[in-house]
């Protein structure tokens, strides 16, 4: 019951972030704010092809950041 009613919830949010055109800025602060943004990078880091991860943290590296 708790498993269905936490699944409207978030076919809600979903809905409510797609409707409004969310961006990337805006996902990161939403992320942030629930104290997610940790967990998020991590498991974005350890779930993407290899490739795509260094090409970003080359990206990075040559921008100075």
């Amino acid at each position: 019951m708790v498993m269905e009613d936490n699944k409207v919830v978030v076919d809600t949010v979903i809905d409510l972030l797609n409707n409004m055109d969310c961006d990337g800025e805006t996902m990161q602060f939403i992320l942030k704010k629930v104290g997610m943004e940790w967990q998020m990078l991590r498991q974005l880091m350890l779930t993407m092809p290899i490739e795509q991860v260094e090409y970003l943290i080359d990206e990075r590296k040559d921008l100075g950041i």
